[in-house]
This record gives structure tokens, sequence and C-alpha cells, in this order.
């Protein structure tokens, strides 16, 4: 078994690694969103951040204090390493086709998929609206990322 650990690193961006991989939730290291109405109470995050690990990003829906672009560049720059960006499917490609243009490797998760991320750890993709949601499952245990989304009793 191998030990895996979670963190969270500001506003919505939580890390979960082991020895081998590193995924990032939402990442947001730096600068203003929403007209310059919102910031962050620390810009940290790529301190804790091993980049030789970075194997995935998962961005939950596509407002600006989870989907930086700003932080999604500065991630190409410590790293030229294959790097998977996960995201729900969505309405148009705008997204995706600006994610591979930075250099990442993009895939849609379908609701209700489950995706191998390693061994002894897999995440499913739960949309509500324009929003997402992930349970986590690492090894024996099972986390759930709500971050923004509203889900109905039935769905949960």
């Amino acid at each position: 078994m191998k030990e895996y650990k979670i963190n969270f690193i500001n506003h919505s961006c939580i890390k979960v690694e082991n020895e081998k991989h590193c995924v990032l939730f939402d990442p947001w290291f730096f600068g203003k969103v929403f007209n310059n109405s919102w910031s962050l109470m620390n810009e940290l995050g790529e301190e804790f951040i091993d980049f030789k690990k970075l194997t995935h990003i998962f961005i939950t829906h596509e407002h600006p204090d989870h989907l930086s672009w700003p932080t999604l560049k500065k991630i190409r720059s410590k790293t030229d390493q294959k790097i998977w960006v996960l995201m729900g499917k969505r309405e148009n490609d705008n997204v995706k086709d600006a994610i591979t243009k930075m250099g990442f490797s993009f895939m849609y998760i379908p609701e209700d998929y489950r995706v191998k991320i390693s061994d002894n750890f897999f995440l499913t993709n739960y949309n509500a609206g324009h929003d997402s949601g992930q349970m986590l499952e690492i090894d024996d245990k099972k986390i759930f990322n709500q971050n923004d989304c509203k889900f109905s009793d039935q769905k949960i």
C-alpha cells in the first residue's frame, strides 16, 4: 500500500500525492479574479508542488477562481513533462483547445466515469450544473471534493 497525502493549498486548490504522482484540483496560486474583486489570502502554491511528480490537474469548472490561466501557464513553465488536465464535459471546446495549445494533454471526464490515476487511486466525476464534484477513492478510503457545487439528495 502506498502512502497518500492530501493537502489544502489555498482557496479551492487541493493536492493529492504519493511517492510517484501528484494531482492538483483547481490550482490558483496568484493574482486577482472577478474584475479584481477576489484575491487569495496568501499567494502560495507552487512552492508546495513537486512538479516532477505532477501528472494530473482536475478543473471543476471554468470560473477564474477554479480555472486560473496564469497558474496553468506557470505550471507549464515549471515542467515539460506530460500532464493530463481533466474536466467534466462542456458544450464547446474553447477550454480544451486553449489547454492543449498550452502543451497539456486533455480529457473530458463523462458523468459517473471512473478514471484510474494510479494504483489504488481512482477519480469519478459528478456534474452539477456548470460545476462538478469528484469522488476520490484512495486505497480503502472515499473522499468527496464538493467545492462550489450543490447536489440533490438523490444524486449523492
